[in-house]
């Protein structure tokens, strides 16, 4: 089935491992001046982009204080929200940002930057998906061929956006031909190469990998596959100890507006 639970919540102890890949940025010199680390949670699907070192390095540079940035998948990420494990997050999942403001999780919440997601495939897109005017039904076409889609299952945001997709197809019952991948992007993406599979990606970053990976561009541009990022404080209603003034100052420096 390609239907399921797309934000479902992750179990605390599973998060603590997973915040081992929690990484300080420590740009230039001289310490955080004695004020706590801002604590950032992102999406892992800006890992490798650069972004985060670039955004630590600059709120470093303007308030002389360090940022502990965590990375996972968004659903993760999500979660540390509820659990008031951070101070801000960055995902890209509308439909789950939405529900935690509802909640009362977060606040401030601002898009801080857009990309986009591509179809990638086989050279020769033996399927015809390209042919096709909207990317559902270039699935379809992926599908009626029975040719091998990679499907992320790892919970972030381009497993979710993928999901999402597909079920704009009406499609339910699979087959083999659809291969459900823990790979984090990057090693998504190569795996789809190796594998000759169809696969959706985020533009950047198969741009910045291209020139490895046995995979051609097949679809991309439209509403559908817009892919925008936000921000958001977590709330001091829910977690007092919440560092809304650094929150806010590290957005703004993202976004160019006043705090």
């Amino acid at each position: 089935m390609i239907k399921k639970d797309l934000c479902s919540r992750i179990a605390f102890s599973l998060f603590l491992a997973a915040a081992l890949a929690t990484v300080a940025f420590t740009p230039g010199c001289g310490g955080g001046g004695g004020k706590p680390a801002l604590i950032l949670a992102a999406t892992g699907d800006l890992e490798g982009s650069g972004l985060l070192e670039s955004w630590a390095r600059d709120f470093q540079e303007r308030s002389g204080r360090l940022v502990e940035v965590v990375t996972d998948t968004d659903d993760r990420v999500c979660d540390m929200a509820r659990h008031g494990e951070c101070d801000l997050i960055i995902t890209h999942v509308p439909s789950d940002e939405e529900k935690l403001e509802r909640a009362g999780y977060v606040t401030d919440r601002q898009e801080i930057m857009r990309g986009s997601f591509v179809l990638v495939g086989p050279p020769g897109d033996p399927a015809g998906a390209g042919g096709a005017e909207k990317i559902e039904d270039a699935l379809k076409k992926i599908a009626e061929a029975r040719l091998p889609f990679l499907l992320r299952g790892d919970g972030s945001g381009a497993a979710i956006k993928a999901r999402s997709l597909w079920s704009l197809t009406g499609i339910e019952e699979t087959g083999e031909w659809l291969i459900e991948s823990p790979e984090g992007a990057e090693g998504a993406l190569r795996r789809a190469s190796m594998e000759g599979a169809y696969t959706l990606t985020g533009k950047n970053l198969y741009e910045r990998l291209a020139g490895e990976l046995n995979l051609e561009l097949i679809m991309e541009g439209g509403e559908a596959l817009e892919d925008p990022y936000h921000a958001m404080v977590v709330s001091t209603l829910t977690y007092p100890d919440t560092d809304v003034a650094g929150a806010l100052e590290f957005i703004s420096g993202i976004t160019g507006s006043s705090p």
